[in-house]
């Protein structure tokens, strides 16, 4: 799944890096730091963004450490229009 949003689990905190911050900054409202190059969220809010994901019919992954833990295929051109 290359056209996919990825979330890595970092304790009590969901991140992402790159272009994949970016865009789930755009999409939620989270703010993008430029100098970690990342956004985040608690883990509290993670049903609420795979919802909206899956809503928008975005593909993701969420990683802890090596292990995926949730997985979505959505449909790439909705991915290719968000970058």
């Amino acid at each position: 799944m290359d056209k996919c949003i990825k979330l890595y689990k970092c304790g009590k905190f969901y991140n992402e890096y790159g272009d994949n911050g970016k865009i789930l900054s755009k999409i939620m409202g989270y703010k993008f730091r430029e100098s970690s190059n990342s956004s985040g969220f608690p883990d509290i809010a993670l049903n609420k963004v795979r919802g909206i994901l899956e809503l928008k019919k975005i593909s993701y992954v969420i990683y802890d450490k090596d292990k995926i833990l949730y997985k979505y295929k959505g449909i790439d051109k909705y991915f290719d229009k968000l970058k």
